[in-house]
């Protein structure tokens, strides 16, 4: 088991006598696999030199606060509910078990029926709900059992620090915050024994939560820090699967070179499964420098539009709360909130106080 946490480089080659660096590029073939698995898988590596990789990118099943934002709204929930302990590192509802099945057989479907290929090695989150997800999926596919000609092993596990969710601009969120590393390895533990599942895995994960601020080329750099860790592995073989969030779904494809304004409209359900082709190559000199300006001036945007994507959310929040009160058709919705907050202030949680007292004040009127 990995005892430490990930190092992120540019990228690492390792070989009997030295360890060198070199600055790699991701060149993908598809970001919206269009016809299914077989276009999706159909193009060949640019060249016999470079190193290709079928990926399948997998969201995880359905959680309480996906729930939240459906029944609420994303800015309702995100303002007065993602601080609520009910919320921290939440498990996959009945409904994510049963979707994550349903992706589990339809892979194992494609695998026997289609030819594609088969993962040998699974890169999950260290969140809960990626964790579960990755072993639900394991076990539906039978990634767990080598194949009918024996040449196949159970597939590897393991779980990277640099896939996590996005920890957000001042968010705080409890859904973005996960156990110590003794807690993600009893959670392992545990899933293999009640779904009866025995692969070997490894955790790179710190021993403790390490929560800070974020914007969204920090997730970029910890996301190509995990495939430069994966193409420098040759266990790693030719088909892998990532187990992964919405957030680190796009930076994947931001990482990838598709531009910024493209991925954000990009919204990946729910245990859908992406496959791409994926071959990367060395970056010629300029190519660095190039890489290295775009990377300082995407900083200073993506910090411009936290900043602004982050009020935004809270003065939606505000208008629709507002709406709900003054619409007797609506007032309900109003009632059930404050009525769920007060629910979990009664099971001692104390984040509802600061919630509940935040509500009342966007309720007020604007003062001009």
């Amino acid at each position: 088991m990995a005892s430490s946490p990930p190092v992120y480089s540019e990228q690492t080659i390792r070989n009997a006598t030295c360890t060198k660096t070199q600055p790699v590029v991701l060149d993908p073939v598809n970001i919206r696999p269009r016809g299914g698995f077989e276009a999706a898988l159909s193009n060949g590596p640019s060249s016999s030199d470079d190193e290709t990789k079928i990926i399948y990118a997998v969201r995880h099943g359905n959680t309480p606060h996906n729930e939240d934002f459906e029944t609420w709204g994303k800015p309702a929930a995100w303002r007065y509910l993602s601080g609520l302990a009910k919320n921290f590192d939440p498990q996959i509802t009945p409904e994510g078990v049963l979707s994550t099945a349903r992706a589990g057989r339809f892979l194992r479907d494609m695998v026997r029926t289609e030819s594609a290929p088969r993962p040998v090695m699974i890169y999950s989150s260290p969140l809960r709900r990626c964790v579960e997800t990755s072993i639900h999926m394991i076990k539906q596919a039978g990634l767990d059992r080598p194949r009918p000609d024996g040449h196949r092993p159970p597939v590897m596990l393991r779980v990277k620090e640099g896939l996590r969710e996005w920890m957000g601009y001042g968010h705080g969120h409890q859904s973005d915050r996960k156990g110590s590393r003794a807690e993600i390895q009893a959670l392992v533990e545990q899933l293999q024994t009640n779904l009866g599942v025995g692969v070997p895995y490894e955790l790179d994960v710190p021993e403790q939560e390490h929560f800070h601020d974020e914007v969204y080329l920090d997730v970029d750099r910890r996301v190509r820090g995990v495939l430069d860790d994966m193409y420098s592995d040759a266990d790693s073989g030719t088909c892998v699967m990532l187990m992964l969030h919405s957030r680190s779904n796009k930076s994947l494809l931001r990482v990838l070179g598709h531009p910024p304004a493209d991925v954000d409209s990009f919204e990946v359900a729910n245990c859908a499964v992406l496959p791409y082709r994926v071959t990367r190559r060395g970056l010629a000199r300029g190519e660095v420098a190039a890489r290295a300006a775009y990377e300082d001036a995407q900083w200073h945007e993506d910090h411009r539009n936290a900043e602004a994507s982050k009020n935004a959310m809270s003065r939606q929040a505000i208008e629709d709360v507002r709406a709900w009160g003054s619409d007797p058709r609506s007032r309900h919705r109003l009632d059930s909130l404050r009525d769920l907050l007060r629910f979990h202030m009664g099971q001692g949680d104390p984040a509802t106080g600061s919630a509940l007292n935040m509500l009342e004040e966007d309720l007020k009127p604007p003062q001009y």
